[in-house]
């Protein structure tokens, strides 16, 4: 039996979740990752090292989208499609090929997009409307906004939905959480010594090293950390952020504005392998996960925090959304947007570590426990087994 999964983009950070469930379900399940590939090349961290199956086709020209994403649907051949996000060029495009072939379609919903729509749109209904149309046209226009609103009615026609945080499940009844996970024998915090890890990434032995480990997005707060960084004060700290890919618009801007206002104390990384995530992570005296408030931040829960978790590391959040219930006495806390008290929190990891080596063991604990792979697989591996038995007959 065969899953293809399907994302709206290709070249960006959504493979990531694909490739989470397809790892979940790989043990016995053959799994491919399909979409179009909108803003680029297929994304590294995942497709680098060549060893995931990948169907795409490069869709650059919003007018010429829908002929070439039919012909990426007309070569989709698994027994169930397993969508993530839902979108036009991944559940429209599902649903369409999944008629033409009768197989199911599960969706899968790792954040509240229709929060971040809200964030993005605004209360204006002119603005809304500018908007809406205005995102159909860009270079992203597959998981744009209008894509977003385009796909909803399609929701609910899905087989199974599957959910990443309980937040979404209660606007979903009945759908199936599977949080983000990791796994368990890969992200261990035992497998790495790290002065050999931090030679092989570049840094000193005797420095501090706060870090932010993802992909760049406004509501991450990312420039509340370079700013909070600027007035740590602590000697050797020095700011890392692998996952920053210079290539976005977006990411470049932060970059600069670190090397601007940081010089030395910022230490570049770009993108880096999942493979290499846990090794990265282990080098870390304090991870930093500084949510900016917003409904669509209310609904998510970051996958970077479960990698921190699983890890061991000394974490410093804001209270944003799920992170407090989450991370309760995993981590430090404060509120979003304060800069003086992020600055602050950091500063008191880097100076009291032995303050944090409790919390550090109950992060690793709790990820065992509610996040690793042995815990969330069955689960899912069940879900779609059902899925799978009530199937109508397939045509060839």
């Amino acid at each position: 039996m065969k899953i293809s999964f399907l994302v709206p983009d290709l070249s960006n950070n959504i493979v990531g979740r694909a490739h989470m469930l397809s790892r979940l379900l790989s043990s016995k399940y053959e799994t491919e990752i399909a979409g179009p590939l909108m803003t680029g090349e297929p994304w590294a961290p995942v497709f680098a090292d060549g060893r995931t199956a990948m169907k795409s086709v490069r869709v650059e020209n919003p007018f010429h989208a829908w002929p070439r994403l039919l012909t990426l649907g007309s070569r989709l051949d698994g027994d169930v499609f397993y969508v993530c996000k839902p979108y036009l060029s991944s559940l429209g495009l599902a649903h369409w090929a999944a008629r033409r072939r009768r197989v199911p379609v599960i969706l899968d919903l790792d954040d509240w997009d229709e929060g971040f729509l809200a964030d993005f749109l605004g209360r204006s209904p002119v603005l809304h409307s500018i908007r809406v149309g205005a995102s159909l046209l860009t270079r992203s226009h597959g998981q744009s906004y209008g894509s977003l609103l385009a796909a909803r009615r399609l929701v609910r026609r899905s087989a199974a939905l599957t959910v990443a945080s309980p937040f979404l499940a209660r606007l979903y009844p009945g759908a199936l959480v599977v949080p983000h996970c990791r796994d368990e024998t890969h992200f261990d915090p035992s497998r790495f010594f790290q002065a050999s890890s931090r030679a092989k990434f570049g840094f000193d032995r005797s420095q501090k090293i706060v870090m932010f480990c993802g992909v760049p997005r406004p509501h991450k707060g990312l420039e509340d950390l370079i700013d909070a960084m600027a007035s740590v004060g602590v000697r050797d700290a020095v700011l890392s952020m692998p996952g920053m890919d210079v290539s976005d618009p977006y990411a470049r801007r932060l970059d600069e504005s670190a090397r601007r206002t940081l010089g030395e104390r910022y230490h570049p990384m770009g993108l880096i392998p999942y493979a290499d995530v846990p090794e990265a992570l282990s080098v870390a005296d304090v991870v930093v996960i500084p949510q900016r408030a917003g409904r669509g931040a209310e609904g998510q829960m970051p996958a970077k925090v479960i990698d921190a978790m699983a890890m061991g590391r000394a974490i410093v959040a804001t209270r944003v959304g799920q992170l407090p219930e989450a991370l309760a006495g995993c981590a430090d806390f404060v509120e979003p947007g304060d800069v003086k008290g992020l600055a602050a929190a950091i500063r008191r990891a880097l100076e009291n570590p032995e303050v944090y080596s409790a919390m550090r063991e109950k992060a690793r604990q709790v990820f065992l426990e509610n996040y690793s792979y042995s815990k969330v697989a069955p689960g899912l591996v069940s879900l779609v087994g059902r899925v799978l038995a009530s199937r109508p007959p397939r045509t060839k």
